[in-house]
């Protein structure tokens, strides 16, 4: 028998002392929906330090609470409070009965899907940073949040190209070069790093009945512009059984 679900994702959110009445705007719109999910802008800690005052403690996160049912991890920012921001920020969530995923202690627990069922619809998500910076990464003795690794390369501008460098292309790859003009950073993905993304999915697959995957990657505020790389992570999410596949990151529609 067909169920139906009603779904709603948001992208980069910021959590703040204020945030109650900011929510109330939206409430209507959450208390009708079956499934609420958000990325989490930043981390939090337990108690004030001199880097994270009171609205980067987690009582300033109670707000969540009735709202959100998941939130994914796995942004830019994850790390900016360092392993203690990643742990804090993990626990609360876990401690107020709202999933989590894309973060953990180390790169098993980061790595590792969320679930949760709804109307006897068990739904998994997957979320991972695509976009570094690559300190807030997990690995096996770290804390950190799940990613797809990648190598940066920085091509010209179109009609920025100087034609006096083509024949020399090969040799000029060879050697360290200084940027000049106008050049964008693009990323390209390490074959390695995306089959473990393809068997993660493949195994979450197994687990449950919709498959959503949350990526946090793109172009930070370039309106209607999908890099390459971001299709091909989308693809092969896809192609390994990923029901839904979501990004978020450049913090504008596209």
């Amino acid at each position: 028998m067909s169920k139906e679900l009603t779904l709603i994702f948001g992208g980069d959110t910021s959590i703040g002392v204020e945030s109650e009445w900011m929510f109330r705007g939206v409430d209507p719109m959450l208390r009708g929906a079956d499934l609420r999910m958000v990325q989490l802008e930043e981390p939090f800690v337990k108690a004030e330090t001199l880097a994270a005052g009171r609205d980067r403690t987690t009582a300033a996160l109670a707000p969540l609470r009735g709202r959100i049912d998941l939130v994914t991890l796995s942004g830019n920012h994850l790390y900016d409070l360092g392993e203690q921001g990643v742990r804090d920020t993990v626990d609360w969530c876990r401690e107020n009965g709202i999933a989590c995923c894309g973060a953990g202690s180390d790169l098993t627990e980061a790595e590792a899907p969320a679930f949760v069922e709804k109307e006897g619809v068990r739904v998994g998500v997957l979320a991972w940073n695509a976009v570094g910076p690559k300190l807030s990464f997990a690995s096996d003795t770290k804390g950190g949040c799940a990613y797809v690794d990648f190598i940066r390369g920085y091509v010209p501008l179109p009609g920025t190209e100087d034609p006096s460098r083509l024949e020399n292309d090969v040799w000029s790859l060879k050697k360290p070069f200084r940027l000049e003009g106008e050049y964008l950073g693009r990323n390209f993905v390490d074959p390695v790093s995306l089959e473990r993304m393809a068997a993660h999915i493949r195994r979450a697959r197994q687990k449950c009945d919709v498959l959503i995957t949350y990526f946090h990657k793109g172009y930070v505020h370039r309106v209607a512009e999908v890099a390459d790389y971001e299709r091909l992570l989308s693809h092969v999410a896809i192609d390994n059984g990923a029901d839904i596949v979501l990004g978020h990151g450049p913090h504008v529609t596209r």
